[in-house]
């Protein structure tokens, strides 16, 4: 297929994309709303045509639109030019292995594949015939320019209503092309974290011959094949062998092999039995750097806020725990005890964190006061448990703080947003609850719900609050078919986001409690 493949213009008619171009240039034309128009012009005019519309049709505009329009299709032209021949920075893994193959013989190797990824790669093999695509690989838009825009062995295929990458057809049958790697194994070496994974070579094709080894993995002490993830480059290999290393316990692998030359590609071997190391994984390392910092009085009380450093660990992450025990309080002439709180330590409040964050705010500690903190990582699950890490601790004397200056209450205030009601249920006869949800940071929030005063069949229109740490709560005490006002907000916060709904009625609403 050539590398210029037809735009628009080259796949409906001329007089209807004449057309289509005197309304993006009179579009263009208006200042304002250049900026949407450019990026729309983009995506759908990158063709020479552009040029001849843009002088036929922006001759009939006053001057200073000429100007204008003239100005925008300029960027629109360069920008085209730069998505048309800079292929070399969005080159998947087949065809910068395929420049490799190619100037494998080359002096200058480097100058050789800069200027090979530069060049219109057109990739071996033919485009299905449009009648055997399903709807969706007919879908209306276009999404790639070129061959080298599609992953894989994908070629960039015209139809009667887009562009679309599919995959090519007939590579069996194209001449000089290296033989699919057949029989591909791997076995154990005598070091622990490593693989050996060996193929049969493909003799057939032209020229000089690179594998490409990939490799996907899941975590799991069982084999679940729906989680594998995506495939990685591993190496670009010449022989028919290649050392896995830095393999991690806990982990299901699996490798597959592409012989590529000048050419191009067949695509990739079947995948290899899924394999695992024979060593189990370790629990994670503690918390690294556990330190406390933005100390400030909040009405009497100290906050601060933990940070540390995401540890080492063979299985990913689920989250941490965060542990903190108001060990002694202390007068304030009083200095730390030695080994103060494993006699006067009573209550250990913990908190979980999400594996993405690794910091967390403390809040309402008391004055003059010893508090004993402590950060725990925990793994996904393998098998039945998860892997706990040693506990980094660290100590924050709070009579030490007393000068503290951090200004907390100056701090982006945490905002409820999307609230909303997730569905209804009913508990008993009469009574109806709903599930609110919403988004907001973490931290503790107040629920308030009442009837509206539209609501006749219920007296006096109580109001009913709570507190959760929750993004959600179950709001009760509601009857069918009124109508209430919800409003949540951080205790932290002065703003609050406010909602109103209607209950349906009481056969609208899935139970086997008759109404």
């Amino acid at each position: 297929m050539p590398m210029d493949i037809p735009i628009k213009s080259q796949i409906t008619s001329e007089s209807a994309v004449r057309r289509e171009c005197r309304g993006w240039v009179k579009r263009l034309s208006t200042p304002r709303r250049g900026a949407e128009r450019r990026r729309r012009w983009q995506r759908r005019w990158l063709g020479g045509e552009v040029e001849e519309c843009i002088s036929t049709e922006t001759d009939q505009l006053p001057v200073h639109r000429q100007v204008w329009t003239m100005a925008v299709a300029a960027v629109v032209l360069v920008v085209g030019f730069m998505c048309t021949h800079g292929a070399h920075a969005r080159l998947d893994d087949l065809s910068r292995a395929r420049c490799t193959a190619a100037c494998m013989d080359q002096q200058n190797k480097n100058q050789c594949e800069s200027e090979c990824g530069l060049l219109t790669q057109t990739k071996p093999g033919k485009c299905p015939p449009e009648d055997t695509l399903s709807m969706f690989e007919r879908a209306c838009f276009q999404n790639c320019v070129r061959d080298v825009d599609c992953p894989g062995t994908d070629k960039c295929c015209v139809h009667q209503c887009g562009v679309t990458c599919q995959h090519a057809i007939g590579l069996n049958k194209e001449p000089g092309l290296p033989a699919v790697p057949m029989n591909v194994t791997v076995k154990g070496t005598k070091w622990q974290r490593y693989k050996a994974v060996q193929w049969i070579p493909s003799n057939a094709g032209q020229g000089r011959v690179v594998y490409l080894v990939q490799e996907r993995k899941h975590a799991g002490l069982q084999l679940t094949t729906q989680l594998f993830g995506s495939w990685r480059t591993r190496s670009r290999r010449k022989r028919n062998k290649h050392m896995l290393t830095s393999l991690t316990p806990g982990h299901w692998y699996q490798v597959r092999v592409a012989a590529v030359n000048a050419n191009g590609s067949r695509g990739y071997s079947l995948p290899s039995d899924p394999f695992k190391l024979d060593v189990e994984p370790n629990k994670p390392e503690e918390p690294n750097n556990l330190t406390v910092s933005k100390q400030g009085w909040v009405d009497g009380r100290l906050t601060a806020e933990l940070h540390w450093e995401r540890p080492i660990s063979d299985l990913p992450l689920h989250h941490y725990k965060v542990f903190w025990s108001h060990c002694v309080r202390l007068s304030q002439q009083e200095n730390t005890p030695s080994n103060p709180c494993k006699p006067k330590s009573v209550i250990v409040k913990h908190k979980t964190v999400t594996y993405k964050n690794t910091h967390f705010i403390l809040k309402d500690l008391e004055p003059f006061s010893l508090y004993f903190i402590q950060v725990q990582a925990i793994t996904i699950p393998y098998g039945p448990k998860k892997l706990a890490s040693e506990k980094a601790a660290v100590f924050i004397d709070t009579n030490k703080l007393k000068n503290a200056t951090y200004n907390w209450r100056m701090q982006p205030q945490n905002v409820v947003k999307d609230l909303r009601v997730l569905g209804f249920h009913r508990t008993t006869l009469d009574d109806l609850e709903a599930r609110l949800v919403w988004s907001a940071s973490p931290g503790r929030f107040q629920v308030r719900w009442a009837p509206h005063s539209s609501c006749s069949c219920i007296k006096n229109n109580p109001t009913y609050q709570a507190i959760t740490e929750a993004f959600q709560y179950n709001i009760d005490h509601l009857v069918f078919n009124c109508k209430y006002q919800v409003i949540v907000n951080a205790i932290s916060s002065s703003k609050s986001a406010r909602f109103t709904f209607t209950t349906p009625l009481c056969t609208q609403v899935n139970s086997k409690l008759p109404c």
